[in-house]
């Protein structure tokens, strides 16, 4: 398989040429690096690589935009994947400049990824997917459908979960007290013939305690839901901090310090890689812009994996399937 990595928009660039000269080194897969060339092939001659798995492909102005478009027009140019770190909404905007849409899909997704006390699949993946988290504000019903097929398929490859538990975001269990586009996307994902589990309506709370492998929403909603849950990973990390640091809760907390280590370690999102955006005829890994050397590390391990499961020609059945709902 082709990698394109867009190393010049990376906000941390020497974590992206590391993890990619480890990669190079470590697993069968070709990379194809997009910066200034002079810059890089010093970093890289530092590195510990294969120079025969990994080249540059020069990029000569200071814009990170136009960087992402070069690096967009060379995964257009053959199968390839794309792993870079963007603005979500920026990304979506030039991937539709620069690569088609799958056949049935009319608007791409982003996906994110969120930690749940359920476990998943043959790999007892702790992490569900969610989706659009960004790139439609006003999904319609049809989106809604279609994503949910696309989601589902992502989940067998990288979970490993040949059934998965397919839920649709809404305010409400009632389907009368919710959006008419949420109505009409329930209808059509009940009529959707496709190996999953569809389970109906969800609402917020039922999202964290894994009720669903794949969560279809609106961009809106699923980029509030995502961030809710964050903020709650993130507030449960500092009521630990607080703790250890009062004497009368220091033995409780030293009691609960392994669990407490596997919490962190279990919804560390840098231990999965990326955000897939789902839709395209080529796949993308988004990487957040915080993301250091085992973030980029493990994208390009997620980005093997889904070559190798086929994501592509999979999205493009499962498209198909769904793309006549509602």
């Amino acid at each position: 398989m082709a990698l394109i990595i867009d190393v010049f928009g990376a906000p941390d660039s020497a974590a992206a040429l590391e993890a990619a000269a480890h990669a190079s080194a470590e697993l069968d897969v070709d990379l194809q690096l997009v910066g200034h060339e002079n810059t890089l092939a010093g970093a890289l001659a530092e590195l510990p690589c294969d120079f025969e798995r990994i080249s540059v492909d020069h990029y000569a102005g200071d814009s990170i935009d136009e960087a992402l478009d070069q690096a967009l027009r060379l995964t257009a140019m053959r199968p390839s994947t794309l792993i870079c770190s963007a603005n979500p909404r920026g990304l979506i905007d030039a991937a539709h400049r620069h690569l088609a849409l799958i056949d049935g899909v009319e608007r791409a997704a982003l996906a994110g990824v969120y930690p749940t006390l359920r476990h998943r699949g043959h790999e007892r993946d702790p992490f569900a997917l969610l989706l659009d988290v960004s790139a439609s504000v006003e999904p319609r019903a049809r989106d809604l459908v279609v994503w949910a097929a696309l989601g589902a398929e992502y989940a067998r490859i990288v979970s490993r979960n040949d059934q998965p538990i397919v839920a649709l975001l809404a305010n409400s269990s009632q389907r009368s007290l919710c959006s008419a586009a949420v109505r009409r996307a329930a209808v059509g994902l009940d009529e959707v013939e496709l190996d999953w589990d569809y389970r109906g309506l969800i609402t917020a709370d039922q999202v964290p305690a894994g009720d669903a492998d794949v969560v279809v929403a609106g961009g809106l909603a699923g980029d509030v839901m995502l961030r809710s849950i964050e903020g709650l990973a993130t507030t449960g990390e500092a009521l630990v901090e607080q703790a250890r640091r009062r004497f009368r809760w220091r033995v409780g907390v030293q009691m609960l310090s392994s669990a407490i280590e596997r919490l962190r370690e279990m919804t560390d999102w840098e231990n999965y890689g990326g955000a897939p955006v789902l839709g395209f005829d080529r796949s993308v890994i988004l990487i957040r812009q915080d993301a250091g050397t085992r973030a980029w590390y493990n994208a390009i391990r997620l980005a093997r994996k889904l070559d190798r499961g086929d994501l592509i020609g999979r999205l493009r059945v499962a498209a198909a399937a769904a793309g006549g709902h509602p």
